[in-house]
Order: structure tokens, then sequence, then C-alpha cells
């Protein structure tokens, strides 16, 4: 869902024009259909296990330009991996 209005919301110029490097708008894009496609695979597990999916939910993420969704973004990546697999992080 996130990638998804990154996607959606933000721009190719607002990505360039804020440093990103040409091509980190489609990356994003890319980065959206698998999440879709993990939503589907998990969704058709469930199905197949007889339990119904829930419906998504609605979200708003607070990023206002390109820089705040990709800060954003990697403070979920880091707060997913740190908790799947305790890794630590520095930066």
């Amino acid at each position: 869902m996130f990638s998804r209005q990154g996607c959606a919301n933000l721009t190719v110029t607002q990505f360039n024009a804020e440093g990103f490097p040409v091509g980190f708008h489609n990356n994003v894009c890319v980065i959206a259909e698998q999440e879709a496609i993990h939503i589907q695979a998990i969704e058709t597990v469930l199905r197949q296990h007889g339990a119904t999916p829930v419906l998504p939910c609605s979200y708003t993420f607070p990023y206002t330009n390109a820089s705040s969704f990709v800060t954003l973004a990697n403070s979920i990546t880091r707060f997913a991996l740190t908790r799947t697999f305790t890794f630590t992080f520095s930066c």
C-alpha cells in the first residue's frame, strides 16, 4: 500500500528535482507491484486454507514530497527488518 501511494502520488519530476537518480520513481512503482503480488499470494494461501482475507485498510502516510517519502520508507523497512530478523541498523 505504501509504495503504491508513492508511485501514484509522486512524479518522476518530483523525484528528479529532489536529487534522486533517474529511474528512482520507476523503482518505487516496481516495489508497489511486488507489494501487490505479496498481498495476492497471502490472500490465495488464506483462501486455500478456508480463511477469508481481511479487507484492506485505508492509510494516510505522513509524507509531503519525494524526500519525506523515502525517509518514511527507510524507517518502515528498518522497523520491519529489526522486528522480523532482529537486525540492528546504524547509519
